[in-house]
């Protein structure tokens, strides 16, 4: 299996994949679109509140594309300041390359600055597209596992049981 980029069109504000006529996110404020349907949609403030050391919530999330869902879902994860664990699972058929992918996370913390630290670490961490799972650990709470292939394959594989979808 080969692994195919995304044919983008980027005006440094909107980034628009080609081959899907379709946005990564909201030029309007794709962050407060972000927090609305995943984080609010999801419930997961009070969720990340309550959980326990030693406990974990486990995100899936089908289309990884610049990172922003997870960007938002750690900086929540963080701001509850919960004892427990975060694993972000997501899969990516039309991956951005490494070095594409740092300058967007580098825009999202400069458009976002309440999330530059993580948008910064995230473009740092970010692994060169591959195929299969790749796991990356951000720091000691918090992982994030790219299947990097199309989600009906990926689907079939993961050993884990998600507590809640960023169906994107």
């Amino acid at each position: 299996m080969s692994i195919t980029p995304p044919e983008l069109e980027d005006d440094g504000g909107t980034v628009r994949s080609k081959t899907f006529n379709d946005i990564y996110f909201s030029p309007d404020d794709g962050m407060a679109e972000t927090n609305h349907v995943f984080i609010d949609g999801n419930d997961l403030l009070p969720r990340f509140a309550q959980l326990g050391k030693g406990k974990r919530l486990v995100i899936g999330e089908l289309g990884f594309g610049t990172g922003l869902n997870f960007i938002a879902a750690w900086a929540a994860f963080d701001a509850a300041g919960c004892e427990g664990s975060l694993d972000f699972w997501s899969c990516e058929a039309h991956p951005l390359p490494k070095e594409q992918f740092a300058e967007i996370t580098r825009r999202i913390g400069e458009r976002w600055p309440e999330l530059a630290l993580y948008a910064d670490r995230l473009g740092e961490a970010y692994p060169e597209p591959r195929p299969g799972l790749v796991k990356v650990w951000l720091n000691a709470k918090v992982s994030l596992s790219i299947a990097f292939q199309d989600v009906g394959t990926a689907l079939k594989a993961p050993e884990f049981q998600a507590n809640a979808w960023f169906l994107d």
